[in-house]
């Protein structure tokens, strides 16, 4: 897990998001504040862009062609085309950096520390802020898929979020698991995050479907969140 050395300056994912005044006193472990959730900067979109018809076309191409863990995690945006397209070798690397080169954008630098595409999972890291993100995606009966985004930082609790990808279309789904705060406790029971030492992680998974929560460090001391076609049921 990495460590975060400026406590001022956070990262919360919705995608991946900048944020200011997460803080950290002492030895406390804090959740990722939801005040801090509504002040995200979003992945710029491709439309914020200043490009050329033709060279937006290119690209918006290159977007739609794109399949599973690669088009969740680029979903509109340029700079992570890019990235993705490094990552697989892609023939198109070069013409997409030179369209890039001059473009200024908010978004940070990626890279990518994990990559299973045919396990539906990715891991990255953004600069310049020190956390580690992972996602996956699972399929669904109804034709739509379900996308899980984990954030992890020295010191905080886990953040995960999920959405939801019906015909190019993502939304935010909520309520699919109980929130830390009742899994901690269930897992060690009178866990509370100013006295307790354990930190948590969820573990997505790469093989199977069902997802993990554990204490940091540990395989065998976990829940059992079993996928159940869209949802999660806790497992006893």
């Amino acid at each position: 897990m990495l460590q975060i050395k400026n406590l001022n300056t956070c990262l919360h994912l919705g995608l991946i998001v900048m944020l200011i005044g997460c803080q950290q006193t002492g030895n406390q472990k804090t959740n990722i504040s939801q005040e801090a959730a509504e002040a995200e900067v979003s992945i710029q979109d491709a439309q914020a862009y200043s490009l050329t018809a033709q060279d937006s076309a290119f690209l918006n191409s290159l977007i739609k062609d794109l399949n599973g863990i690669d088009k969740f995690f680029v979903k509109n945006s340029y700079k992570r085309l890019q990235v993705i397209l490094e990552k697989k070798d892609n023939q198109n690397t070069p013409k997409v950096h030179e369209i890039l080169e001059n473009v200024s954008t908010n978004e940070p630098d990626y890279y990518i520390e994990k990559y299973m595409p045919k396990n539906g999972y990715l891991a990255y890291t953004p600069g310049p802020v020190e956390v580690f993100i992972d996602m996956v995606y699972w399929n669904v009966s109804d034709g739509s898929q379900l996308i899980a985004t984990q954030l992890t930082a020295m010191g905080d609790q886990p953040s995960i979020s999920f959405e939801k990808h019906t015909s190019g279309t993502f939304k935010k789904v909520e309520s699919l698991i109980p929130d830390v705060a009742t899994l901690s406790d269930k897992l060690v029971p009178g866990y509370s995050p100013d006295n307790s030492e354990e930190e948590f992680v969820f573990k997505l998974p790469i093989e199977g479907k069902d997802l993990r929560f554990c204490v940091d460090g540990s395989e065998d001391n976990c829940l059992i969140l079993e996928w159940n076609d869209g949802t999660f049921v806790l497992k006893e």
